[in-house]
């Protein structure tokens, strides 16, 4: 797993990713796709299109609405939004497999015309400049990427029956039929995954090499050892107290490229490639507690996170990909983002909902 800025044409910062395979189910059709992110705070494997040879790509199973119709997905993210279709292809990774994988295929030529409702969710992250990567790599503590609501609703906003390719409609869809965790869908190492990273000084590094694991207990390099867990609600919420409010949830995404919250004592820069993320004068010591919320398998634990915030716009300058001290306000008071300035010089631990652990059935987090 590397942290880097050498995607051709896009400047990028805290950003994880992987190598992955992707097949035509069943046979020896494949694309190897470089620079995959790895996002513990979504679920699915999502590919842009233009990754793909064009033989892998237009040979994927389509996975069909209850109609017959071809399944097309808005998947929904704080930035924006991902459409495409949803296929079946053979996922390798690291000697693990996942078969007949539902997966999206983000920004499917075939189905180029976006629904008016997915277009609100914001701004589209379907091309390889607006995403930074050449596809998401969703491992998350949940199975689905929907879930039971996208069962019994389309309120969710989140599947589409598509009876041509510009005619979609917002339709309900069956658990199996959802974008999946796939390491879930792995035969072994299958109840969560483990991102390792180096320490990085506070001025940054040029690049982080580090290790992503699947299982957790299963083998001799995913063993909990002294990691704390803290269990989370099943999409991976956990109690946060901070600035005096006891009010605030958190989560751990290394798909979030900083660490994003409110805290009006921090300046904002207005301008360059630093407008939006925090600039104070100087580097800025803070903390939070983090507080597990029940489960019926993990016991309830408390931990005071401590954390620094530094000025982007001299952080920038350095033109390093990996920062451990970059953030930026949130666009929601009740949230707090521990994105991937977390995970440096730690190795955190993302049990699934449901699964078995030497420490307990997941959903928890531990480091």
């Amino acid at each position: 797993m590397t942290v880097e800025s050498t995607l051709t044409s896009v400047s990028v910062v805290d950003v994880p990713y992987v190598t992955v395979k992707v097949c035509v189910p069943g046979t020896t059709t494949c694309t190897t796709v470089d620079h995959v992110l790895v996002d513990t705070g979504s679920t699915g494997l999502r590919i842009l299109a233009s990754a793909l040879d064009s033989s892998v790509s237009s040979a994927l199973t389509a996975v069909t609405s209850s109609s017959g119709a071809q399944l097309g997905e808005c998947a929904q993210f704080v930035s924006g939004y991902m459409w495409g279709t949803v296929k079946k292809a053979d996922l390798y990774i690291a000697g693990e497999e996942a078969a007949s994988l539902p997966i999206q295929l983000v920004s499917d030529s075939s189905y180029s015309t976006v629904p008016s409702a997915c277009q609100s969710k914001g701004t589209s992250m379907g091309t390889q400049s607006s995403l930074g990567a050449n596809g998401i790599i969703g491992l998350s503590s949940t199975k689905q990427d929907c879930g039971s609501s996208c069962v019994s609703s389309t309120s969710s906003g989140y599947y589409y029956s598509c009876a041509s390719s510009s005619s979609c409609t917002g339709t309900t869809v069956a658990l199996t039929s959802q974008v999946l965790n796939p390491v879930a869908q792995f035969s072994s190492d299958n109840n969560g995954v483990v991102l390792v990273l180096p320490s990085v000084s506070s001025s940054g590094a040029a690049t982080a090499t580090g290790k992503l694991y699947f299982g957790i207990g299963t083998q001799s390099n995913n063993v909990l050892g002294s990691a704390v867990p803290y269990g989370t609600s099943s999409s991976g919420l956990f109690y946060v107290s901070f600035n005096g409010s006891s009010t605030m949830y958190g989560f751990i995404d290394s798909g979030s490229n900083g660490l994003f919250f409110n805290d009006s004592s921090l300046t904002t820069c207005t301008s360059g490639t630093a407008s939006g993320w925090f600039c104070p004068t100087s580097t800025t010591a803070l903390s939070a507690t983090m507080t597990s919320v029940a489960s019926s398998t993990i016991s309830s634990a408390s931990k005071t996170l401590s954390f620094s915030i530094a000025n982007a716009q001299t952080l920038f300058s350095s033109g390093y990909a990996a920062y451990n001290n970059l953030g930026a306000p949130y666009g929601s008071t009740t949230y707090f983002d521990f994105g991937l300035p977390f995970f440096f010089g730690k190795s955190v631990f993302v049990a699934i909902e449901g699964s078995a652990t030497p420490v307990g059935y997941g959903p928890y987090v531990a480091f």
